[in-house]
């Protein structure tokens, strides 16, 4: 096996550890207890602009957009259903994309540590790099979601 190779083989492990992470999430029913607290915690008035946040939050944490969208994602999408919320599917899925933007910036994302080991950069020099183009398209996503009204 080739140290090319390796390296993609090692950086395919957190793959499995999102997957396990996911499943956790369901068998232990956390995805519930979101949508039975986020009924109460989440204001209609505000509830895009807090979807945004705390997806970028939680993807950040864990450094995941994947883990994030599977266990919260579906959270959200239950949450809107049951309060009948009056917003379109398209923009709460806008709201999600903050999940995204907490994984460009996380240093212990999977893309940003298999694209820096991949080419040998500092993790930290290719996370600035990323912010600079992913800042642009949240900072359109807020300006959406405030227009949205």
């Amino acid at each position: 096996m080739s140290y090319g190779s390796l390296k993609t083989f090692i950086e395919l492990l957190f793959f499995i550890l999102i997957s396990a992470i996911t499943g956790g999430f369901v068998i232990s029913r956390k995805i519930l207890s979101l949508v039975y607290y986020g009924i109460d915690l989440l204001s209609p008035k505000y509830f895009l602009i807090s979807i945004l946040f705390v997806c970028t939050l939680l993807s950040s944490i864990i450094g995941s957009s994947w883990t994030t969208i599977s266990t919260l994602g579906i959270a959200i999408f239950s949450i809107a259903r049951i309060s009948n919320i009056e917003i379109p599917l398209p923009i709460i899925v806008l709201s999600v994309f903050g999940a995204w933007f907490g994984d460009k910036i996380s240093p212990l994302s999977d893309s940003i540590i298999m694209t820096a080991t991949s080419v040998n950069a500092n993790v930290y020099n290719h996370i600035k790099v990323m912010a600079l183009t992913t800042l642009s398209a949240y900072i359109v996503s807020i300006n959406r979601i405030f227009n949205n009204k």
